[in-house]
C-alpha cells in the first residue's frame, strides 16, 4: 500500500466517522459522501462496504426518526382534542347539575302547580339555548371548526333517506299501537287516532326548533367527545350509551316511561350519528318521530 493509499484510507475512514457523529446529532445531509465511498471501482473492498452499512443504517435511522416525529404530531393532536372534548364535557356537567337543581326547584308542591307544565318546557328550551351558545363558544375557541361536530352537509342525502327510513319504521309502529289502544279498553279508548288539536299548541311549533338543537348537544356535542375520550375498540359503543342515558336522564323530569322511551330512540339517534355523522338526517328522525308522538296523544299522556 502506497504512502497516497494510506491517505486516502485514512480519509475515508475519518469521513466515515466524521458523518457517523452527525448521524448521533440528527444530521442527515452528508449521505451523498457515503455513497461516493461505498464505490468499490475507487476504494477497497472494506472502506466501501463500512460506507455502505452507514449508509443504509442512516437512511434507516432517518427513516424511523421521521415516522416518531409523524408518530409525535399524532399523539400531540389526539391530547389536544381530548382536552377540548373533556373541556365541553366538564361544562355541561357543571350546567346539568345547575339544571336539576332549577328543577328540583319547579317541582315543589305548592309551587307553580297551575303553570308548572308550560313552565317547564320553556325553562327546558332556555337550557338548551343556553348550552348550545356555550358549546359554540368553546367550540370556536378551541381553533376547531362546527363540522368537526356535525354542523355539515357532508353526506347528507345519505344521512337523510337513513333518517326517513328509521323515522318512518317507528311511526308506522306508533300507528299500530294507537289504533289497537284506541279500539281496546286503555286510556286511548275512543280517542281519535290523530290529535289534530295539537296543531293549536305553540310547542308543537317549537319542538320543530327544539329538536335539531337537542341533536347538535347531545349527538354532536356529547357523542363527538366521549368517543374522542374513551379508548378501546368498543369506544363508540359505549359513548352512544352513555350520551342516550344523560339525553334520557335530563327528560326523567317528565316521567320515568317517557325517559325510557326517550333513552330507546336516543340510542337509534346516536347510531344513526355514528353512521353519518351530520345533523341533518338525525335531526329529520327527531322531528317526524317527536310529533308523531305529540300527533298520535302519546305525550299528554306519558310526559306527564
Amino acid at each position: 500500500m502506497t504512502t497516497n493509499d494510506t491517505n486516502d484510507h485514512s480519509e475515508a475512514i475519518r469521513t466515515i466517522t466524521d458523518h457517523a457523529k452527525e448521524i448521533t446529532r440528527g444530521s442527515y445531509k452528508h449521505t451523498e459522501e457515503l455513497q461516493r465511498l461505498a464505490d468499490e471501482s475507487v476504494h477497497s473492498p472494506g472502506i466501501a462496504g463500512l460506507a455502505e452499512a452507514f449508509g443504509m443504517m442512516s437512511v434507516k435511522v432517518e427513516a424511523r426518526e421521521f415516522a416518531l416525529q409523524q408518530k409525535n404530531a399524532e399523539l400531540a393532536e389526539a391530547l389536544k382534542l381530548r382536552t377540548i372534548a373533556s373541556r365541553m364535557l366538564l361544562w355541561f356537567a357543571f350546567s346539568m347539575s345547575l339544571y336539576i337543581f332549577l328543577m328540583a326547584f319547579f317541582y315543589q308542591p305548592g309551587l307553580f302547580d297551575t303553570v308548572k307544565p308550560i313552565l317547564i318546557r320553556w325553562f327546558g328550551m332556555a337550557f338548551l339555548l343556553s348550552q348550545v351558545a356555550l358549546m359554540i363558544i368553546l367550540i370556536r375557541k378551541s381553533g376547531l371548526s362546527l363540522s368537526d361536530y356535525g354542523v355539515t352537509t357532508n353526506h347528507w342525502k345519505k344521512s337523510l333517506m337513513e333518517g326517513l327510513a328509521a323515522s318512518g319504521a317507528v311511526i308506522l309502529g306508533l300507528f299500530f299501537i294507537k289504533l289497537y289502544m284506541v279500539h281496546t279498553s286503555t286510556v286511548m279508548e275512543g280517542m281519535p287516532v290523530i290529535a289534530l288539536e295539537e296543531l293549536n299548541t305553540l310547542f308543537t311549533y317549537t319542538f320543530i326548533v327544539h329538536a335539531p338543537f337537542q341533536e347538535f348537544i347531545a349527538r354532536g356535542v356529547l357523542q363527538s367527545s366521549a368517543k374522542r375520550i374513551m379508548m378501546g375498540k368498543r369506544r363508540v359503543v359505549w359513548a352512544i350509551v352513555s350520551v342516550s342515558l344523560i339525553f334520557s336522564a335530563l327528560h326523567s323530569v317528565y316521567s320515568l316511561p317517557f325517559a325510557l322511551i326517550t333513552l330507546a330512540s336516543s340510542l337509534l339517534w346516536g347510531v344513526l350519528y355514528e353512521r353519518n355523522p351530520n345533523l341533518i338526517g338525525v335531526s329529520v328522525c327527531h322531528i317526524l318521530m317527536g310529533l308523531a308522538f305529540i300527533f298520535f296523544g302519546f305525550w299528554e299522556i306519558i310526559a306527564f
